[in-house]
């Protein structure tokens, strides 16, 4: 998944957390630069990732789409144009 994601044009930042409550809980990050970015994305092939994560999934996932307000590491640009998007997903892993 990430080889593919370093290759995406427009993807500024993909992070993946375990929570540390719950090792079944895994959060994605992941910020774009416009929504052209975003759309590219969510294209055929990062949905076939994202329906193969579902598949491990108990709970499925939540999607949410946040405007960026501050942050510290990505390009200073975004501050004076178009805020990107980020967006989080909160899948829960079976075990084993």
């Amino acid at each position: 998944m990430f080889g593919q994601v370093e290759k995406e044009p427009g993807t500024l930042l993909c992070l993946m957390h375990v929570s540390s409550e719950d090792p079944d809980v895994v959060w994605m990050c992941e910020c774009f630069a416009d929504e052209a970015a975003f759309e590219r994305a969510v294209s055929l092939v990062h949905a076939e990732v994202t329906k193969r994560l579902r598949e491990l999934c108990v709970a499925g996932t939540e999607a949410y789409r946040l405007g960026l307000v501050a942050g510290k590491g990505l390009p200073r640009r975004l501050g004076t144009t178009r805020v990107p998007t980020v967006r989080r997903r909160r899948p829960r892993f079976r075990r084993g």
